[in-house]
């Protein structure tokens, strides 16, 4: 609730029309998507180069599921009778290549979202730019880690 109001200065709206939001919007020089991208994917590629954790994390968690998963599937191959093993080794395999990836940018993406929030709703970059940069980078990345 509002206790008390000024009265030397109170809160007046201001009605501007859609022409003067145009004519603000034209005065600024428009720069290129490929510029953002380049600008982001460099700043991405230093922020992999020098915060190393996520990389990290992922090659230990394959170096670790490839112990828990060979200690439980070793010498299942050899025997006829245990078939529905192989299947379930094939199926637990496609399950970790497919869902260890996302793990370190489940992690990430918290801490970005307000940073991402505040730079595209300033104008500094499309989103569509970022999000491109951020794909080529992550590729990047997999490429690095196997």
């Amino acid at each position: 609730m509002i206790a008390c109001m000024e009265m030397k200065a109170p809160i007046l709206q201001v009605y501007r029309s859609k022409q003067d939001f145009e004519l603000e919007r034209k005065n600024y020089p428009r720069q290129l998507c490929f510029d953002h991208f380049s600008i982001l994917m460099h700043r991405m590629m230093l922020q992999l180069c020098r915060n190393r954790d996520h990389l990290y994390l992922k090659i230990y968690l394959y170096v670790f599921l490839g112990f828990i998963i060979g200690g439980t599937f070793n010498d299942m191959g050899y025997d006829g009778y245990k078939s529905i093993y192989n299947l379930g080794f094939c199926f637990t395999t496609v399950l970790i290549f497919l869902y260890i990836p996302t793990l370190p940018i489940l992690l990430w993406f918290p801490e970005v979202l307000v940073l991402v929030e505040r730079e595209c709703f300033n104008g500094w970059y499309n989103i569509s730019s970022y999000f491109l940069a951020l794909t080529i980078t992550k590729i990047a990345e997999q490429v690095s880690s196997r």
